[in-house]
């Protein structure tokens, strides 16, 4: 088999898994480079429908320094299946102050920085309900963050043939705001201290021979060490 058909069958059969899982280390380790334009953010809340709310919120920097780790006092009751696991009761939050007593730390703690979060898509939009249910200024937090989840799948490389897409993976925290902020930031670190994947022998040969091919424009693009 010669070069050019050698890395054929390595785009066909090979490229995406580990164009995914280089990805994932290469993002890591530009947000650890720039670690201080990023932060962590989780929450706990009071259930996982629509119209539940926020009852507990952490923010971190990318070592696990606690910026802002507040309980949070609801409007609505809290599912059992919720407090059975994060272990928040309505009677813990009685003294507790409002989002929107709250809401002036968290923009305080992510002024200028990129929001880390295991799940942005849920977060994001427990904030933005909180932030409607009082009437207050919107905030783009889908748009200013990155999802470490969706990248951690990518670096595990498992493939969910349900869903047709890379397995999300448990973040394995304490089920704590501020514990799973600490979390999500060593899953980071464990990406970006990872090596990245290398493509095959047959590119760096033909790379060589000065070989012109759009299969390794297709390899290139797929590799951040290689751009």
């Amino acid at each position: 088999m010669d070069l050019i058909e050698q890395l054929k069958q390595y785009v066909d059969s090979y490229l995406y898994d580990d164009s995914a899982y280089s990805y994932a280390v290469g993002a890591a380790k530009k947000i650890v480079q720039h670690k201080d334009v990023y932060c962590v953010l989780d929450t706990e809340t009071s259930g996982l429908t629509d119209d539940d709310e926020i009852i507990q919120i952490a923010i971190t920097d990318l070592d696990g320094n606690c910026l802002l780790n507040q309980l949070i006092n609801p409007t609505c009751g809290i599912y059992a299946e919720a407090e059975a696991v994060h272990g928040i009761s309505l009677y813990l939050l009685e003294d507790a102050p409002t989002f929107k007593e709250v809401y002036p730390d968290i923009l305080e703690a992510i002024k200028g920085k990129q929001i880390c979060i295991y799940n942005k898509r849920f977060d994001t939009s427990k904030l933005n309900y909180c932030i409607g249910l009082y009437d207050l200024d919107s905030y783009g937090f889908y748009e200013c963050s990155i999802c470490i989840m969706e990248m951690y799948a990518a670096y595990v490389n498992e493939w969910d043939d349900r869903w047709g897409n890379w397995k999300w993976q448990p973040l394995n925290g304490d089920h704590s705001a501020l514990g799973d902020c600490r979390a999500t930031a060593e899953l980071i670190k464990k990406m970006a201290d990872s090596r990245y994947r290398e493509p095959p022998e047959a590119y760096y040969l033909l790379k060589q021979k000065g070989e012109k091919s759009n299969l390794l424009n297709i390899v290139e693009s797929s590799f951040p060490q290689l751009t």
